[in-house]
Order: C-alpha cells, then structure tokens, then sequence
C-alpha cells in the first residue's frame, strides 16, 4: 500500500482541486483503512481485498483492493466515505500500475522480501512528501497526532529503491486528480501509468 503520508498529500491536493464539504473527515477518512486495519490487525478487510496464500507477487498484490466490492456494500454519501474511496483508489493504482512489473519480478523472489522493499521505500520519502506537499497534521481527530509523531519528523537521507522521489510526485499529482464520481458512475477505471502490473488486463476494477 502506499505509506499514510502519501494518501495524506493526495487527500490534500485532490481536496484542493474538488469540493469537500467537511475537509477533517475527508482526510480522515482517507487514511482511516489503514488505521483501522493496523488496530484490527486486518487490512484486508478494510482494504475489501481477498487473502492470497503463497508467494505469487503480482497475484497478491492484485487482490489487495476490492473497489467493487466496496462501493456494493457502501454509500458515498460523506466526505469521510468520499476519502476512504480516494484511499482505495489510490492503493488499486498503486499496485497495479505505479510499481513496475519488471523491476518487482527481477528484484523481489518472495512476497516477504517485496514488502521489505517497500516498507524502505516508504521510510526514505516521508520527508520528501511531507516538504514537497507540504503536510499538514492540524486536525481534529486525536489519531492525526499519533500519525505526526511517527511520520511527521522522519530524516532518513536514503532513497528509495522501487521508484524516484520524481515518479512519486508524480503518482501524488495524477491521483489528486482522479474523477471519483466518474468512478462511482462508471465502475471503470482509466489507464493511468504506461509502465503497469496490469499490462495486458483490462480497465475494470476488480
């Protein structure tokens, strides 16, 4: 998944470009299927996604977002149901298009050692996305301080591995402008990324 940071700096800039009513809940709820599913100890279920056993990469990371299944059990009727949309949008696209097929396959032999790959990317561009975007962790609810004091002062100098600090700005940039309404009009999801784990599949969400 993409680390909290940056679902945080899409919630900003996609907040920025469309019309949030209550902008408090809309970022919450754009971080919320983490937060949950760390406290729960399940972010599959807050992710809709499906259990994948063995070590086929590309397969588990396909099945980690279920955008489908959550609109059919699911009104986007707030700002905070908005946000949890925009959270899993932003997970879909990046597993299935942002990391690279070639890079993953040729780097990572197991689902363990993928995952190694990207928990060290996530902590060596937290700083960049918070001083790029300008992160802000001034709300309301109490857990945004929790979020602050684990990512809002991270310096590490190293970079990450499975993309530049460019693709991730970005990734940011093209997921503040996706059309959610079109989304949950259509149930289609446009091409965003040339280089894809969804090379050679459909448009569809899954």
């Amino acid at each position: 998944m993409a680390n909290l940071v940056v679902h945080i700096a899409i919630a900003q800039e996609w907040a920025k470009k469309n019309k949030v009513n209550n902008f408090d809940d809309f970022v919450w709820g754009a971080v919320a299927p983490d937060i949950i599913g760390i406290m729960n100890h399940n972010s599959v279920i807050t992710h809709y996604g499906n259990v994948v056993k063995g070590d086929d990469i590309l397969e588990h990371w396909a099945n980690k977002v279920n955008i489908n299944k959550f609109l059919d059990n699911n009104d986007i009727n707030n700002d905070y149901m908005l946000g949890y949309l925009l959270h899993l949008v932003v997970d879909y696209y990046f597993y299935n298009e942002f990391l690279k097929r070639n890079m993953i396959l040729n780097m990572c032999s197991s689902v363990k050692e993928l995952k190694q790959y990207l928990y060290q990317a996530y902590d060596s561009t937290t700083q960049y996305v918070n001083n790029e975007f300008n992160i802000s962790y001034n709300y309301k609810n109490p857990l945004m301080k929790d979020i602050k004091s684990k990512y809002g002062n991270n310096n590490l100098d190293e970079k990450p591995i499975l993309y530049s600090y460019d693709e991730l700005k970005d990734f940011i940039t093209k997921m503040s402008e996706f059309n959610l309404q079109e989304l949950i009009t259509t149930r289609k999801m446009r091409r965003l990324f040339n280089t894809s784990l969804s090379e050679g599949k459909d448009n569809y969400v899954r």
